[in-house]
Formats: structure tokens, C-alpha cells, sequence
């Protein structure tokens, strides 16, 4: 038999993978940014975090958003529904 040494990829190595380029990620603020976003954060290397009202959502992704209430768990979620 022969032992292989396990090596596991850091966090750092992953994101040196999948992480998009900067100019990759430049068109996506821009976009953002038309559809009159304002708050955005490109601080993670692999994610664009987004804060912005309901009605700019809607628009951005041509959909509604719904409250939804859980009949099992009593909780309310926001979705979006998309016409099938």
C-alpha cells in the first residue's frame, strides 16, 4: 500500500481559482450602478454584495417579489417570482 500526504487547498488558493479579475468585475458594478444601485461592496474576491430597494430589484431583473409565510415554520421570506 502505498500513503499520499493529504494537501488541502487553502482559501486563498481557491480564490486565486475562482476569483473574477477586477476588470471583470468592473462591467458588473457598472451595471449595477444604471439600474441606480447604490450600495455595493466588492470587497469579497468572489462575491458583489448588494443593498438596494425592492422596486430597483424588480426592474434590474424584470420579476416581482413576494412575501411569502411559511405554514410550518410561521416565518416570512422575500422571493422572487419569475413567469414560467
Amino acid at each position: 500500500l502505498m500513503f499520499f500526504e493529504a494537501k488541502w487547498w487553502t482559501t486563498e488558493q481557491i480564490l486565486d481559482l475562482i476569483a473574477p479579475s477586477e476588470e471583470e468585475v468592473k462591467p458588473v458594478v457598472a451595471w449595477l450602478k444604471s439600474h441606480g444601485v447604490e450600495q455595493i461592496d466588492v470587497s469579497g474576491r468572489d462575491f458583489i454584495k448588494v443593498v438596494a430597494p425592492i422596486h430597483i430589484i424588480e426592474r434590474m431583473f424584470l420579476t416581482e417579489m413576494h412575501n411569502f409565510q411559511s405554514t410550518e415554520h410561521g416565518k416570512t421570506y422575500l422571493l422572487l417570482t419569475i413567469p414560467i
